[in-house]
């Protein structure tokens, strides 16, 4: 990573390296203080920098490492691979600006580095800058073709924009130089499972296990594609032998007690957020459009003579998604604050410009950790992944302003008269008499509880309600 080393230096300098590479990372650090505790000429200084930042980075005190780094390109300027690393570790930190710019900076200075436009390409893909990604995920595979990795995001990269042919070339290119890549033949897996091509998908997925056991994606994903064929016992089964390797898993869990029909408190996070990632980009087309949603529509018209009274108001849109409930209500809002787990879904709604505030988080993080209180909080389509309600209607009671209300949809099919459900779909059921006893309990009053098709699932309505509470002034 340096030009040249001082003849004299060299003892010492190997000396560091030894007890680095024998993990004597104490001995690595006492050693290259020593060095730098000389006095020597700035420029003789940077080897043993450069040697602190790998030994710091190596106990995982990557912000040591940054001030390493950034100390040793105050003497050497012109070290891409520097550069590299830096921008590395600023990304690590959470500082993508940052990062992009050391990348950008080091490829400036030599424009063949595979690992700058690699790292680029990671930087710009999280940004949902496809296209720069696409160009820097090429540069890095034309500069060092060997490097699996780069093709593997690169077609992570055509899936986004919708190019799956070139995507599934990508794959199979990572494969042919690694063939035990575990992350390639599962992204070929959910290519075949997208395209709804069952037996290939499955060969894909045990593929990756065969590589990788552990891969914890893989078979949550084989276990999905065997029970859609109907093998619940082959399904059940992986799900069992992951749990070997991630016992106590919560999506595991879960996942396992849809498949035998039991109850779950609620929907992981970790579930919830893969969902609506996956379906960011085509989510209003696929609700609106395919499943005939019209939730945000009906709740807005039921709140029409309130919202028209109190002429703007404070909202919270507890699970935002793409901000159809936000277009609904933006004419009356004073304030707009929109929740949802999935990025890619506040991404969605951030392109409305129609919110105050968004935040990819889950409403538990945002009203344990916000005290504002609101004129009118919203959750259309969103208690479907919570189960028990307690303690969302606590929290939720405690963000609300005196005379506030509370609105939001649930699927409440007439067969249930009591509690809630885990359905075979993976969603929740809230019966009618369970959130009126929650609204009790909470001191909120049921204003409105109008019947909805919440949405159709293969053709067939599915029931539910529409509620609005009111808490007193």
């Amino acid at each position: 990573m340096t030009r040249g080393t001082d003849p004299r230096d060299q003892p010492a300098l190997q000396g560091i390296a030894a007890h680095y590479e024998a993990g004597r990372l104490d001995e690595a650090d006492a050693a290259a203080i020593a060095f730098l505790s000389q006095g020597l000429p700035r420029e003789r200084e940077l080897p043993a920098l450069l040697w602190r930042g790998f030994i710091a980075d190596r106990r995982g005190d990557t912000a040591a490492a940054r001030d390493f780094f950034e100390a040793a390109r105050q003497i050497d300027r012109r070290n891409p691979q520097l550069l590299a690393q830096l921008g590395a570790l600023h990304d690590r930190m959470g500082d993508s600006a940052k990062a992009e710019s050391c990348y950008r900076e080091a490829l400036r200075q030599e424009p063949r580095l595979p690992i700058a436009h690699y790292n680029l390409g990671v930087v710009l893909q999280r940004k949902r800058d496809f296209a720069g990604a696409r160009r820097a995920y090429e540069a890095a595979v034309l500069h060092e073709p060997q490097l699996h990795p780069a093709w593997l995001n690169l077609g992570n990269v055509f899936r986004d924009l919708k190019d799956d042919a070139s995507a599934k070339d990508c794959y199979r290119r990572a494969l042919e130089i690694e063939p035990r890549f575990a992350l390639a033949h599962h992204a070929l897996g959910v290519l075949a499972q997208v395209h709804r091509q069952s037996d290939a998908a499955i060969a894909c997925f045990r593929a990756a296990l065969a590589s990788d056991p552990t891969h914890l994606e893989s078979w949550l994903d084989l276990a999905e594609t065997l029970h859609r064929i109907g093998d619940k016992p082959g399904a059940m089964a992986a799900l069992e032998e992951a749990a070997q390797f991630h016992p106590g898993h919560a999506t595991l869990e879960f996942k396992r007690a849809v498949l035998a029909g039991e109850q779950a408190a609620a929907m992981p996070d970790a579930v919830v957020e893969k969902i609506f990632d996956g379906l960011a980009g085509e989510f209003d087309a696929h609700l609106v459009g395919r499943l005939g949603y019209a939730i945000p529509a009906q709740l807005r018209a039921m709140l029409a003579d309130w919202l028209a009274a109190r002429r703007k108001v404070s909202v919270l849109d507890l699970g935002c998604g793409t901000g159809l409930f936000g277009l609904e209500v933006v004419a009356y809002a004073s304030r707009l604050v929109g929740i949802d787990l999935s990025a890619r879904m506040v991404e969605q709604s951030r392109q409305r410009n129609v919110y105050s505030e968004l935040h990819a988080m889950s409403i538990d993080s945002y009203l344990s950790s916000h005290a504002d209180r609101f004129d009118l909080i919203v959750a259309t389509d969103v208690l479907v992944y919570v189960g028990a309600l307690e303690a969302l209607f606590a929290s939720v009671c405690a963000h609300l302003a005196p005379g506030g209300r509370f609105a939001f949809s649930t699927e409440s099919p007439a067969s249930l008269a009591e509690g809630f459900v885990l359905l075979p779909t993976g969603r929740y059921a809230h019966s009618a008499a369970y959130v009126q006893s929650l609204a009790q309990a909470n001191g909120l009053k049921v204003v409105a509880q109008d019947p909805a098709i919440i949405r159709t699932e293969a053709n067939v309505p599915i029931d539910g309600f529409v509620f609005v509470l009111e808490r007193g002034e």
